[in-house]
């Protein structure tokens, strides 16, 4: 499986719009969104998700500020505060609303196995989840009760689309570089991919290391449903300015890579966020190299700039398929 890239969308379940002076948000999260960003095509959607700020024991999608990203704010960051922040605000959202993480999860699995109009719907679909802030335990079984409702057998869904119990609390992670593309066949492999900030505890009792976060969370209800977890630092998660710690050696040795551009920061335009091109991600041989399905136009509004979609829907890309070789 690992000698295919799959078309992937970024802001998952999330229409985006440009932020300006006078709207600060990038968009508003919706169902709808996840639906439509499967049905475009992506057979891999990466969720950002929160604990909701009012109810930290829910989990949530939205976009949160990325502070690194926007100049006013990093120059706080390096010459006021500098003390004890992290990378994402943990309250300032930039999305103009919040949505639980189930409603986007379960619509995502639905468009991507159980669409009628769906010619894909045994293909091979990866939910990638990065979870941001601190949370509890409580919290992770509560994320996997969600993720388990989705991809377990229920109702005339007697089969289930999770993946077989061998791949379960990631057991075969080590021996994903081998997986042959039939284990994933109408199955939703699921990608957890931790933002552990030294800055705080992701874990409660001085939890902020992988090592630690790891040994926690493999034994919560969504580290048993699990399938690959990144469990060291850029070992799986890769921003696009990163790629060049991508190797031949890294990819065989440790099988899935997910390159995504910041969904926190100033744009929601591809061509803006690609700090690193497109194509020099796709050639990474990274899996997952996530597109704003919904990039809008460019900034001055005169016409659609936007090259990097249109790359990614090239027939040298993916074209009308979702899944390519690499």
């Amino acid at each position: 499986m690992i000698n295919f890239g799959v078309l992937t969308a970024n802001f998952g379940g999330i229409f985006t719009e440009n932020p300006s002076a006078l709207s600060p948000w990038s968009g508003y999260v919706s169902a709808n969104a996840a639906t439509l960003q499967v049905e475009a095509g992506a057979r891999a959607l990466v969720l950002d998700i929160w604990p909701n700020p009012t109810d930290r024991t829910q989990p949530i999608v939205c976009a949160m500020m990325d502070l690194m990203q926007r100049w006013a704010q990093k120059w706080w960051l390096n010459n006021g505060l500098n003390k004890s922040v992290k990378r994402y605000s943990n309250w300032n959202a930039v999305t103009r609303n919040m949505v639980p993480a189930g409603d986007i999860i379960i619509a995502a699995i639905n468009a991507a196995f159980a669409s009628p109009s769906g010619s894909q719907n045994g293909d091979p679909f990866f939910l990638i989840l990065k979870l941001h802030g601190a949370m509890t335990p409580a919290y992770l079984n509560k994320l996997g009760d969600i993720v388990n409702a989705a991809i377990n057998p229920t109702g005339t869904n007697t089969n289930g689309y999770a993946m077989n119990s061998g791949y379960s609390s990631c057991k075969n992670q080590n021996k994903m570089n081998t997986a042959p593309v039939n284990d994933f066949m109408n199955k939703a492999c699921v990608i957890v991919i931790p933002d552990i900030q030294t800055e705080y505890d992701i874990l409660p009792d001085g939890n902020n290391t992988y090592v630690k976060f790891t040994k926690t969370f493999l034994g919560t209800t969504l580290g048993e449903a699990t399938n690959y977890l990144e469990q060291g630092p850029q070992t799986v998660f890769f921003e696009p300015d990163g790629i060049s710690k991508i190797s031949a050696d890294q990819l065989n040795a440790n099988g899935f890579c997910v390159v995504q551009p910041s969904i926190g920061g100033e744009y929601t335009n591809n061509d803006y966020l690609f700090t690193t091109d497109y194509q020099t991600c796709v050639k990474s041989g990274a899996q997952f190299v996530a597109v704003n399905l919904f990039s809008p136009s460019n900034l001055s509004g005169s016409g659609d700039s936007n090259a990097t979609l249109s790359l990614a829907f090239d027939p040298g890309y993916f074209g009308t398929y979702s899944f390519r070789k690499v």
